[in-house]
Protein backbone atom coordinates (compact mmCIF):
# COMPACT_ATOMS: atom_id res chain seq x y z
CA UNK A 1 0.00 0.00 0.00
CA UNK A 2 2.93 2.32 0.70
CA UNK A 3 4.07 2.02 -2.93
CA UNK A 4 0.60 2.83 -4.26
CA UNK A 5 0.33 5.90 -2.02
CA UNK A 6 3.66 7.25 -3.31
CA UNK A 7 2.61 7.47 -7.02
CA UNK A 8 -0.72 9.08 -6.12
CA UNK A 9 0.82 12.19 -4.46
CA UNK A 10 3.36 12.37 -7.27
CA UNK A 11 0.64 12.44 -9.93
CA UNK A 12 -1.29 15.14 -8.08
CA UNK A 13 1.87 17.26 -7.80
CA UNK A 14 2.48 17.03 -11.56
CA UNK A 15 -1.17 17.93 -12.29
CA UNK A 16 -0.85 21.09 -10.18
CA UNK A 17 2.49 22.02 -11.77
CA UNK A 18 1.43 21.87 -15.47
CA UNK A 19 -1.63 24.13 -14.99
CA UNK A 20 0.59 26.77 -13.37
CA UNK A 21 3.13 26.60 -16.19
CA UNK A 22 0.45 26.62 -18.92
CA UNK A 23 -1.30 29.63 -17.36
CA UNK A 24 1.80 31.87 -17.15
CA UNK A 25 2.95 30.79 -20.62
CA UNK A 26 -0.39 30.48 -22.46
CA UNK A 27 0.66 32.68 -25.38
CA UNK A 28 4.22 31.34 -26.06
CA UNK A 29 3.10 27.75 -25.45
CA UNK A 30 -0.12 27.93 -27.52
CA UNK A 31 1.35 29.51 -30.70
CA UNK A 32 4.23 27.02 -30.81
CA UNK A 33 2.28 23.71 -30.44
CA UNK A 34 -0.74 25.03 -32.34
CA UNK A 35 1.29 26.46 -35.24
CA UNK A 36 3.18 23.22 -36.10
CA UNK A 37 0.02 21.08 -35.91
CA UNK A 38 -2.20 23.13 -38.30
CA UNK A 39 0.81 23.77 -40.55
CA UNK A 40 1.45 20.05 -41.16
CA UNK A 41 -2.29 19.31 -41.62
CA UNK A 42 -2.79 22.14 -44.16
CA UNK A 43 0.42 21.39 -46.04
CA UNK A 44 -0.13 17.62 -46.09
CA UNK A 45 -3.92 17.74 -46.68
CA UNK A 46 -3.86 20.65 -49.15
CA UNK A 47 -1.09 19.18 -51.27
Amino acid sequence: MSEKKAPLPRFIATDHMPPKMIRPNPQPSAPQPKAPQPSQGNNGGGK
